[in-house]
């Protein structure tokens, strides 16, 4: 009998620890394969109009601006319009540097560079920010961080 209950709590000890490495390893993981989910996607990277740069933080200024249009893949998807919107793309990188003014889309989705704001779908970007944005525009309009922070 003795030996049966040593073997049952071994066995709940090891259940209890993959339990924890899993709760513990988990949002690195998730972090991991968003950054490869996210590394096929084209992406968007602008200045906010009228930002004031403070101090960078790890070489990143809160004023920069990267967008991802979920799932898109192909760079001649992406719409730009606008008389003062200017734009070059580095293929190697897969980004689209955008400045000026104007209208950006694909699908269903805008990002409207206006003089003083950035509005996606209607939703007005915040200025005031204390770090970079980075914006996943998922299909369905909406908006959420492409960046996973690790937190638990």
């Amino acid at each position: 009998m003795k030996g049966k209950y040593r073997k049952l709590l071994f066995w709940a000890a090891v259940c209890v620890a993959l339990a924890a490495c899993l709760v513990i390893t988990a949002p690195a993981m998730n972090s991991v394969l968003m950054a490869r989910k996210l590394k096929r996607f084209v992406k968007i990277e602008t200045i906010y109009p009228g930002c004031q740069e403070r101090a960078r933080i790890n070489n990143v200024s809160h004023c920069e601006c990267e967008f991802v249009f979920d799932d898109v893949t192909d760079a001649s998807t992406i719409l730009f319009s606008g008389v003062n919107l200017t734009r070059s793309y580095d293929e190697e990188r897969r980004v689209f540097r955008v400045g000026g003014t104007g209208t950006i889309s694909s699908g269903k989705n805008t990002i409207q560079l206006l003089v003083d704001r950035i509005v996606i779908n209607s939703i007005m970007i915040p200025s005031d920010r204390p770090s970079a944005f980075h914006v996943l525009i998922k299909h369905d309009g909406a908006l959420t961080n492409s960046r996973w922070d690790l937190h638990w």
